[in-house]
């Protein structure tokens, strides 16, 4: 019997490891340039509670026991365990979806958990979709918005900047007007150009529109600002 264990993680090999999970439909942008991991726990846990578990531990009945007795058969795999091998690393991954019912979900929760079981065969690993924590554009970083551009994707504006109200603050003052909001252009990510005009707010994803340069005649998908 071979028991795979792993050295103690830390939350920042874990971070490390992400940065190399590419999104689903951008490539050349990380997960975690585009803000969508929102936490990450790294605690010890009793390896018999990993039993079942992909990657934690293989257990087979000792000699002797009684067969269907599944309960026995647990009990003395257990007891034959090394008592030095009493805890894996459990790791848990909350993911912030851009959208939802965003069709990517199945695909990204895979290629994390096959990123962290590379990083440690014997960890338990755990993914959440929470949206607890609303995911914007403004959670990606500037290294993922230079690779938006890089993929030929207008990245968003930033629009929660130091100092910068809340959307929809002040509009309950007595002497507020009505505001109409003009979208500013958008910049083509092949030119620079800002003569683009939007073609369909309706992209290939959800959290993406259509726009075409008037300067080089390209066409070219722009994330929405949310």
């Amino acid at each position: 019997m071979v028991i795979q264990v792993a050295d103690p993680l830390t939350e920042a090999a874990v971070w490390g490891a992400l940065a190399q999970v590419p999104d689903p439909e951008i490539p050349l942008v990380s997960i975690v340039e585009l803000g969508i991991v929102g936490a990450v726990r790294v605690h010890r846990g009793d390896a018999i509670g990993g039993i079942g578990l992909g990657g934690q531990a293989a257990l087979t009945a000792p000699e002797g026991a009684v067969p269907g007795d599944a309960i026995g058969g647990i009990t003395g795999a257990a007891d034959a365990l090394d008592h030095s091998v009493d805890a894996v690393d459990c790791i848990t991954v909350e993911l912030l979806p851009t959208f939802v019912g965003c069709p990517a979900l199945d695909v990204l929760r895979a290629n994390v958990t096959e990123c962290l079981h590379s990083l440690a065969p014997a960890a338990q690993v755990r993914v959440e979709f929470s949206f607890r924590e609303a995911w914007t554009t403004d959670r990606i970083s500037a290294a993922g918005r230079t690779a938006l551009r890089r993929s030929g994707f207008a990245p968003p504006r930033h629009v929660r900047g130091p100092g910068m109200e809340e959307p929809g603050a002040g509009a309950d003052r007595p002497d507020a007007l009505p505001l109409v909001q003009v979208a500013p252009a958008v910049a083509c990510p092949h030119c620079g150009s800002r003569r683009t005009r939007l073609e369909s707010p309706f992209g290939p994803a959800l959290c993406r529109a259509v726009y075409h340069c008037a300067a080089c005649r390209q066409p070219f998908e722009a994330f929405k600002t949310v």
